[in-house]
């Protein structure tokens, strides 16, 4: 990006997988990665403005993009390799005041001999079943495109996908009840798992709750670029402006989640 804008770079953002504060890395179990400045060592190399931001919560963000006026709260969770959540109320995200909020991977969910043995130490986490690695084997990578995920999922084994549906929809169901959000939103290379694992997501969440409300399950909107959440936080941070609909979608054909996590820039062409 250095090379390739120069001096016309206005900011960057940038989104990864852990807590963040915005310039530093507060704790990441996938990249084993605690307390690093991470903006300070982007910014020597941009010579701009640089805003870190969940990878999660970035796709959040773009997703409430494409709504013209996004009201209520909205629950987004990737599944990928590992899981994770954001909120977003009227199109905005809704963080916490520790930096930790939608970080549902690690929460158990999967109880006595079903639990299984989770990266982070522990037995029964959402992410040791519903993560793509749990449900799709150890063959799954975040770095695989659309079409290798969908190879796999086309030979996966369906107890472990359904395995999955049922922890998945669980958090769901349990996190629905407390905001009562307009929708829940699955996003990252799940999509890919196509509509028999979002069906079975729907099924065990619809069993009757009293007091509570049947919320609408869906997969993200294929067209928001996965560069776009990151780049407008870093707009909205720098400018205090945001792209509406038709910009989003002009300015990034999304394609169907060749890799979940990029760098957004915005140059002063924007």
């Amino acid at each position: 990006m250095a090379a390739e804008f120069g001096g016309r770079l206005l900011a960057a953002g940038v989104q990864l997988p852990g807590t963040t504060d915005g310039r530093v890395v507060l704790e990441s179990v996938q990249l084993k990665w605690q307390d690093v400045p991470l903006a300070e060592r982007f910014e020597r190399v941009l010579g701009a403005p640089v805003l870190l931001i969940n990878d999660v919560d970035a796709e959040a963000i773009a997703e409430a993009g494409m709504e013209e006026s996004p009201s209520g709260y909205r629950l987004f969770i990737h599944l990928g390799g590992g899981v994770g959540a954001a909120v977003t109320l009227d199109g905005e995200l809704a963080p916490g005041p520790r930096d930790r909020a939608g970080e549902i991977g690690h929460v158990q969910v999967v109880f006595g001999e079903a639990a299984r043995a989770c990266r982070c130490g522990q037995r029964g986490c959402l992410e040791s079943a519903a993560a793509l690695g749990a449900m799709l084997g150890e063959e799954f990578s975040d770095a695989m495109d659309a079409s290798e995920i969908r190879a796999l999922a086309a030979q996966a084994d369906e107890e472990q996908l359904d395995e999955g549906a049922r922890a998945l929809a669980r958090a769901v169901k349990l996190i629905s009840a407390l905001l009562d959000p307009i929708e829940v939103v699955i996003g990252g290379p799940a999509t890919e798992l196509g509509p028999r694992f979002l069906d079975r997501v729907r099924e065990e969440t619809e069993y009757p709750a009293r007091g509570t409300a049947q919320v609408p399950v869906r997969y993200a909107d294929p067209r928001a670029s996965l560069a776009a959440g990151a780049a407008q936080a870093a707009l909205t941070g720098a400018l205090g402006v945001r792209w509406n609909p038709e910009q989003l979608r002009a300015a990034s054909p999304a394609p169907a989640h060749p890799h979940p996590r990029r760098c957004g820039g915005a140059d002063r062409r924007l």
